[in-house]
């Protein structure tokens, strides 16, 4: 009985503590968005930068960051927080219009090699739910499943059987599309696999070494795949298909 009343408290506590916390953050993003409004971007920037270093993270958040280094100005780091907030929720227009606007104030204009048709209906599929309902969705389809199973197997009505068999041959369907899905986004999430080049300007190079042949100099904002880490370089590659190598330091990680 002690034992269970230690555990119902420690839930207590771990419930009120995230509920201060997350009334902290609503109110450092209340004064926060109050900075914006008074064109005291830089103090904004500072309460939004706070509130990342605490670790909370959303779309709402970088898309406000964006905001605010558009408005002094900085397209670099403009660019990486609208995109930062489009891959937590690339359905919000918001985020989408901004996001383009800023890459067409670039200096660099690169021709972007389009994905494959079937790639790009899949990225946009498993995109138009969150990771969260991916899986939700998995697991409850898969639940069904079981539940079909069993008045398949179960069940001496025929007509109960058949619909347990197709019932439960739909749902373990849609639970390996769900999965699928939800692991794709999961890994895109996770495995941040593209940077923006924060730097006015930086040489892209054939090797990861200063004297090594400079192929292109590019501005910030910038957007480039990472292919390999190299003894603080990375090898990337352009939206144009271009291949070179540029210095970690360069550039953040979507």
């Amino acid at each position: 009985m002690k034992q269970m009343k230690r555990i119902i408290t420690c839930v207590v506590f771990a419930y009120m503590l995230l509920a201060v916390n997350v009334l902290q953050a609503n109110e450092s993003l209340f004064y926060a968005e109050k900075l914006y409004e008074q064109q005291q971007y830089d103090s904004a920037l500072l309460v939004y930068t706070q509130l990342i270093d605490e670790g909370f993270e959303s779309a709402d958040l970088f898309y406000n960051i964006g905001n605010a280094y558009f408005k002094k100005g900085d397209i670099a780091h403009a660019i990486l927080f609208y995109e930062r907030a489009y891959l937590l929720n690339p359905k919000d227009a918001d985020i989408a219009h901004n996001l383009a606007y800023a890459h067409s104030q670039q200096v660099d204009k690169i021709d972007i090699i389009g994905q494959g048709f079937f790639k790009k209906i899949y990225t946009s599929f498993y995109r138009y739910f969150s990771l969260q309902t991916w899986v939700f969705l998995s697991v409850f389809c898969f639940i069904l499943f079981l539940t079909g199973l069993l008045v398949f197997l179960l069940s001496p009505v025929v007509t109960l059987k058949k619909v347990g068999f197709f019932v439960g041959v739909f749902c373990i369907g849609i639970s390996a599309i769900s999965y699928s899905s939800a692991s794709s986004r999961y890994s895109e999430l996770e495995n941040r696999e593209y940077a923006i080049l924060i730097e006015p300007a930086v040489s892209i190079r054939t090797e990861p070494s200063h004297s090594s042949k400079a192929l292109v100099v590019l501005h910030g904002g910038v957007k480039v795949f990472i292919l390999q880490e190299r003894n603080g370089w990375y090898s990337i590659r352009l939206q144009d298909g271009t291949q070179g190598w540029i210095e970690q330091k360069h550039v953040e990680i979507i």
